[in-house]
């Protein structure tokens, strides 16, 4: 005879559950959400940058996506990529707010340089040359604001 969990049990386990559910929702949208970013901005041979710090005027700069992220890349003497690493934050016309993460890892820049490479072709290769006298590249993860569920929304 198989016995049944007691009522207090019970809502302990959809208490338990329901986190679990409305985090993958959560995650869901997010994944949504950086799709349609991803959509909106990989095919674009340039876009506009502007730090969020003080002063910092707009550059027309290119961008390119590797392993379903976006990228932004300068040189190591930039004013802009400078404003960038100082403040994280940036926004780009066509329209986004963003937050900038300066790249390191080898692997991932060899990576991004190909997704340019391949993006831009021989141009790249030429701006490769500009951005050697500028100390080499810097790259930056572009990682968009996604907007927040309005406080009705959340209590739903």
């Amino acid at each position: 005879m198989q016995r049944a969990l007691p009522l207090s049990a019970l809502a302990l386990s959809i208490l338990l559950a329901a986190p679990a559910a409305a985090q993958s929702g959560a995650e869901s949208a997010e994944a949504s959400a950086n799709q349609q970013i991803l959509e909106q901005y990989a095919d674009l041979e340039t876009v506009t940058v502007t730090p969020a710090a003080a002063g910092a005027k707009p550059t027309i700069i290119w961008i390119a996506e590797s392993g379903g992220t976006l990228y932004i890349r300068t040189n190591r003497r930039s004013a802009w990529g400078n404003a960038v690493e100082r403040s994280g934050a940036l926004s780009l016309t066509p329209p986004g707010d963003f937050t900038a993460t300066r790249i390191t890892d080898t692997a991932t820049m060899d990576s991004v340089e190909a997704a340019f490479r391949k993006k831009y072709g021989f141009s790249d290769v030429m701006a490769g040359l500009l951005r050697a006298l500028g100390g080499g590249p810097r790259i930056f993860r572009l990682h968009p604001k996604l907007p927040t569920p309005e406080a009705g929304e959340a209590a739903q």
